[in-house]
């Protein structure tokens, strides 16, 4: 899908729930991802009032950094990166949303987008309206798919991984939303998705023109 869209998403988020990473990086923000993944790790433990051990500020700085520089080199199809980070003493799960101009019949794209009709699924996937205040009613899905290793890792017949995928068809802004995450800890994926469908309620979508967001939009 292409990434060009008629409306762009505002996220209300919960900062001591979520990290959200730059979109870019430079000297007006983080001029790398290792500047910022310091700055990070050492707002994270200070926030959470614990004190860390000799090592636990540098062991979070370099998990961000790493997962900033994964983030960087994929493929991803979404624009946003989100980490539940609620505690310091976690690993960061990612969150990545996405938005495209509106393609195709509503519910059959909804569907798509959500993995609703994965056949690779071990089992077919938990399919629910979600509706929102903002973007009203869309599809989350919660499925478990086989765990593919990376290169020169034996597959493992059993592993699995459990993802989450939201979709919202907003036809006031022409637009295509689709939230998701997913995580071979398939515990960790279900703990957080009360705070994982906070975010996706938060979400709205508001107007854009050729020079940016419109200036006249006043949010509902």
């Amino acid at each position: 899908m292409a990434a060009t869209v008629s409306g762009w998403p505002e996220i209300d988020f919960d900062p001591a729930v979520w990290i959200e990473l730059p979109m870019i990086w430079c000297e007006a923000t983080w001029p790398d991802h290792r500047a910022w993944a310091r700055d990070l790790a050492e707002a994270c433990w200070d926030d959470s009032g614990l004190v860390p051990g000799e090592y636990q500020v540098d062991n979070l700085a370099l998990t961000l950094a790493m997962v900033a520089e994964r983030i960087q080199s994929s493929q991803l199809p979404a624009q946003h990166f989100f980490l539940h980070l609620p505690d310091p003493r976690m690993m960061p799960l990612q969150v990545c949303l996405g938005v495209w101009d509106a393609a195709g019949e509503r519910d059959a794209t909804l569907r798509v987008l959500t993995g609703a009709d994965d056949p690779d699924a071990v089992e077919p996937p938990v399919v629910e309206v979600f509706p929102t205040q903002y973007l009203g009613d869309g599809l989350r899905t919660l499925r478990y798919c086989p765990f593919d290793p990376s290169p020169g890792h034996p597959p493992d017949p059993g592993a699995i991984y459990a993802t989450l995928n939201y979709a919202w068809r907003v036809e006031q802004h022409d637009t295509d939303v689709r939230l998701f995450s997913s995580c071979p800890d398939l515990a960790r994926l279900i703990q957080v998705i009360d705070d994982i469908d906070a975010l996706a309620r938060s979400i709205r979508i508001v107007p854009l023109t050729e020079e940016g967001l419109d200036p006249s939009f006043t949010p509902a």
